[in-house]
Parts: structure tokens; C-alpha cells; sequence
């Protein structure tokens, strides 16, 4: 099979499995690196499909190939020139000396490509950021709904405190204006904020503040119709998680007041505190599967195949 890896974010090969073991060894990617080979659905880690490319590369001894420091190609060791603790090609000899006059270091070239990926509570930490974030944006929006509000509280006031029918009637539709103009403000600027920001610079405000970065599976910058993409997957991802927990909270409602009894006793109180309690963890399983899958993939990320790395 001819295979494929990420390195800086690029799409690097074809090369054998056993150049990719080699390209391990030589510390240019690492397990978690991402690879791919035609008939995958996916980008894999070398972790994640090991024992098929160790079959593949069959019995081999790594310690007979190197990497070239110019060029990252794998060829018998006997085929290259030493230098210091690196290979060079013959061919390369002269791009390599001439790029290490222009300054270039070694550490630069033999670059560890694997891809670290951010755990479970460091999202979580990064999403609390955005939410105050957007959260500052959402109470702009709520300035101009306070001064509209403010001619009907004194007209109301003027009136002695007892609307008419038709002052309630456009008080009520007042209020459904309101929350509906919220509505599609929270919206519009959810989807500015997140779509933007991760299509321009990789990553909300929360994630650049703490070195994050979202990415496709090879690595690559997510374009932006790939970060719509992703944020319209996350609103799903809230859809399912409130939609759970309405329809299971409404269940342990009924069975608590199902007794008839006007009064829960201590006993019942801390049952439905657990009940809940269990219901919010059900409900939150989009996010908490980056706790529990390998590369720390959200259900969005799943949906979309991105991942949340560290720069």
C-alpha cells in the first residue's frame, strides 16, 4: 500500500510502511501522527493502525535505513552520507550544506510531526473564555432593546399601572420581539464569532489564548466553509444534548409527583439530585467524548473530521 502522512500540516508521501516506521524512529512523526492509505475512510494515527503496517512492513531492521535531513526521503544508510548524528543523500549534499549557511538548524528540518492533541478540560477551559466573550456581545445587542423598553415603562407608568387590553396585547408581542430578536443575534454572532475566527485564524479567542488550534484530520487549515460546517454540527451537538435532558427531565417529573404526595420526602429530594445529576452528564455526551476517544474528538469534531491540537 502506498501511504501517506502529515508533517507541519502538509500532506507528505506516498511512502512503504516501513519508510513510515523508519520516519518514527528518525523522530520525524511520532504515534499520533496522521496517516492514510487508499481504501481508509479516514486520517488514522500510526497508533491507531500499527499492526497493520507493521504487517505490511514485514521483518525489517530499522537501524539499516535512515532519513535524509534535506529532504525527509528513506534510503539504506550505506546509500548516504554521515552527518553528525543525521543522513544525507548524496544528491541533497549541496541544498543541505547551502541551507545550513542560510542559517537554517538541523531541529528545524528534523521537525517531530506528530500532532498533540488538547484534552478534555482544556477545551472546556477555552469554551468558558468564548462564552464570556460572546456573552460581552450579546448584552451589545440588548442595548437597543433597554432603550426601546424605556417610552413603554414610563407610558405604563403614566397610566396608573393597569394596561388596557391593547397595551397587554402589545406588551406581550413586545416581549415575543424581544426574545426573538435575542434569538437570531445569539445566533447571527455565534456564528460570525466561531465561523470566522477558526476559518481566518485556526482557532477562536479562547483557543489562541491558550495555543490551540483546529484542524483537519491531515493537519491543514479547516477553510470556511469547513468551520460553518463544524459550528453548525456543534449546534446540533445542543440540539441533542437540551433535547435529552427536556425529555428525560420531564419523565422524572411525572414519576416524582406520580405518588401524589404534596411534599418529596428528604430521601426523594436526594434521589432526583442524582437522577439530575446523571441527566446532565447523558445530556453533555457530545462534549465529554473528547474525554474519552484517543484523539480527544468533541462529537462535532467526529461529525466533521477535525481536531483540536496544540499549536
Amino acid at each position: 500500500m502506498s501511504w501517506y502522512y502529515s508533517f507541519r500540516g502538509k500532506q507528505k508521501g506516498p511512502v512503504s510502511a516501513r519508510d513510515l516506521l523508519v520516519l518514527e524512529s528518525a523522530g520525524l512523526i511520532s504515534g499520533s501522527s496522521i496517516i492514510w492509505a487508499e481504501g481508509m475512510p479516514d486520517w488514522r494515527s500510526i497508533d491507531a493502525v500499527r499492526e497493520q503496517v507493521k504487517i505490511e512492513a514485514g521483518d525489517v531492521d530499522l537501524s539499516q535505513y535512515g532519513v535524509c535531513a534535506h529532504s525527509q526521503e528513506v534510503r539504506p544508510r550505506e546509500e548516504m552520507i554521515a552527518y553528525g548524528e543525521n543522513w544525507i543523500a548524496p544528491e541533497h549534499k549541496d541544498g543541505f550544506i547551502q541551507s545550513l549557511h542560510e542559517g537554517s538548524r538541523l531541529i528545524d528540518q528534523l521537525h517531530v510531526g506528530g500532532m498533540r492533541f488538547v484534552g478534555f478540560w482544556w477545551r472546556v477551559l477555552a469554551s468558558v473564555i468564548d462564552s464570556l466573550i460572546k456573552g460581552a456581545i450579546n448584552m451589545m445587542f440588548m442595548i437597543p432593546l433597554g432603550l426601546l423598553a424605556v417610552p413603554a415603562l414610563e407610558k405604563l407608568s403614566g397610566s396608573g399601572g393597569a394596561p388596557d387590553q391593547g397595551m397587554a396585547a402589545g406588551m406581550v408581542a413586545g416581549i415575543m420581539g424581544a426574545y426573538a430578536y435575542m434569538f437570531v443575534a445569539t445566533i447571527v454572532s455565534s456564528l460570525i464569532y466561531e465561523v470566522w475566527m477558526v476559518g481566518k485564524y485556526g482557532g477562536t479567542v479562547g483557543k489562541l489564548a491558550l495555543r490551540f488550534q483546529v484542524v483537519n484530520a491531515d493537519g491543514s487549515k479547516l477553510s470556511y466553509g469547513k468551520s460553518f460546517a463544524r459550528w453548525a454540527s456543534e449546534v446540533l451537538s445542543k440540539f441533542i444534548c437540551f433535547s435529552i435532558s427536556y425529555v428525560l427531565g420531564i419523565l422524572v417529573v411525572v414519576a416524582a409527583t406520580r405518588g401524589g404526595a404534596s411534599e418529596p420526602s428528604p430521601a426523594m429530594v436526594a434521589v432526583l439530585m442524582l437522577v439530575c445529576s446523571v441527566i446532565a452528564y447523558l445530556g453533555c455526551f457530545p462534549w465529554w467524548l473528547a474525554a474519552h476517544t484517543k484523539e480527544k474528538r468533541a462529537l462535532h469534531d467526529m461529525m466533521c473530521g477535525t481536531r483540536v491540537i496544540f499549536k
